[in-house]
């Protein structure tokens, strides 16, 4: 007999007549899962999301390093300028912050 009205919605049938009287090991209701595959579903969806943000940040984060690692040379023979070298530096700090 299926239910009706929001709060029930969660049991779709029972399996058992009103009042009636079950036995042992029965399955007296059936859950409804639909309300719990959506809610999988978005969380499985949040997760790739946060994968794939996470792989970007690393990418800029390895970018940043290689820039940093360029520059280093550079700037002790002060063939660049300074600013640009410590502007790198900056970024790569914050790259690394940002992804712990």
């Amino acid at each position: 007999m299926p239910t009706s009205g929001r709060k029930s919605r969660a049991i779709c049938c029972a399996r058992i007549a009103k009042r009636g009287t079950g036995q042992e090991g029965q399955l007296l209701f059936e859950i409804d899962p639909r309300p719990f595959r959506a809610a999988l579903d978005q969380a499985q969806g949040q997760l790739a999301q946060a994968r794939a943000q996470l792989a970007n940040a690393e990418a800029v984060q390895r970018r940043t390093q290689l820039d940093v690692e360029r520059y280093i040379p550079l700037a002790k023979e002060q063939q660049q300028d300074r600013g640009i070298y410590w502007t790198m530096v900056s970024v790569n700090t914050l790259a690394i912050a940002l992804d712990e």
